[in-house]
């Protein structure tokens, strides 16, 4: 088992400080490894550090051809600037998920809750449609549409 093995041990088990030391303590950068970017980012998150988090994301984006990577990254950065009421700059992340043909219901229903949280309802409405339409047992996207239409 290797050090970064070691890594997403402590990680799984909710050890994400320790995990992140582990990760650290790698001898390559993280702006040129993007998996080690990546499991460094999702540590930042669970330690509540969104900058940090959104800084390695970012780096990730700049160096990553998977599509389900930048999928993922993405939707993590939309999640957190969302969460910090920066809803244009999430938006622009989920619109380039949609752009590259990769329709989830995850997807959708945070950008219906972006666009409620700008002021665009008929967007918001269409967006929870849509992602109703592909999960028909969303909660997320059930309850977000449900508020508006209450």
């Amino acid at each position: 088992m290797g050090v970064r093995d070691d890594g997403l041990l402590l990680y799984r088990e909710g050890h994400y400080s320790e995990a992140l030391t582990i990760f650290m303590g790698e001898e390559i950068d993280p702006a040129e490894d993007t998996d080690l970017a990546y499991f460094m980012g999702l540590c930042h998150v669970r330690l509540q550090e969104d900058t940090e988090a959104i800084r390695l994301f970012k780096q990730v984006l700049n160096h990553e051809d998977k599509l389900i990577r930048l999928y993922q990254v993405r939707m993590l950065l939309a999640w957190l600037l969302a969460c910090k009421d920066d809803t244009d700059a999430a938006v622009k992340y989920l619109q380039a998920i949609i752009d590259d043909g990769v329709l989830s219901p995850q997807t959708w229903a945070i950008l219906g809750y972006c666009q409620w949280c700008q002021g665009h309802v008929d967007y918001a409405i269409e967006s929870y449609t849509k992602a109703v339409g592909l999960d028909v047992q969303n909660a997320n996207a059930i309850n977000g549409l449900g508020y508006i239409l209450a």
